[in-house]
């Protein structure tokens, strides 16, 4: 539930995909792969994220996928919730950020900022989270095709799922 890498430098219309792809942490990732992702490590996304090594995103569902990418896309879908709870706690903690009333956008970055980390503070207390997660709405996720259609394909990114995908059938 902590925030481990915050980038708010972009205004909140712009898609997560752009706004990704122009963070510090991707730019670091494909120059320095192995250091910022050790031991072949990588983030989840949902599928508004673009596939690659570092990144990996569900199956497209096309209405004919097997059993096993079924259930990884179920696994990596569970693993995501967590991610959905934090940002619901910060929300909730902070009900101010979803409406920031204010022309700078680098004072809201500021603001956010700030948020994230005194988040980070109150979960490293031990403070009760139950008292400021909301509720995390379904709709909330992106699973047009639309979105599906601009995300570029890593030939590493789909070896890496796949292999996941194998591993996570194989143990169940």
């Amino acid at each position: 539930m902590l925030f481990t890498d915050c980038f708010v430098g972009w205004p909140g219309s712009v898609h997560d995909s752009r706004v990704y792809r122009n963070s510090p942490l991707f730019q670091a990732a494909e120059s320095r792969y192995s250091n910022i992702f050790p031991m072949d490590s990588f983030l989840v996304g949902d599928a508004a994220y673009p596939l690659s090594k570092w990144t990996l995103t569900p199956f497209r569902d096309t209405g004919n996928l097997s059993e096993k990418v079924k259930y990884y896309n179920f696994a990596q879908s569970s693993t995501r919730i967590v991610i959905e709870q934090a940002f619901a706690a910060l929300k909730g903690r902070f009900r101010r950020l979803k409406y920031i009333d204010m022309d700078s956008t680098s004072v809201i970055s500021d603001v956010v900022l700030t948020a994230c980390t005194f988040h980070n503070v109150c979960i490293l207390g031990e403070d009760n989270l139950e008292d400021f997660i909301e509720d995390i709405e379904d709709g909330r996720q992106i699973h047009d095709a639309d979105n599906y259609a601009r995300v570029q394909i890593d030939t590493e990114g789909k070896r890496k799922r796949q292999t996941i995908a194998d591993e996570l059938w194989a143990n169940m």
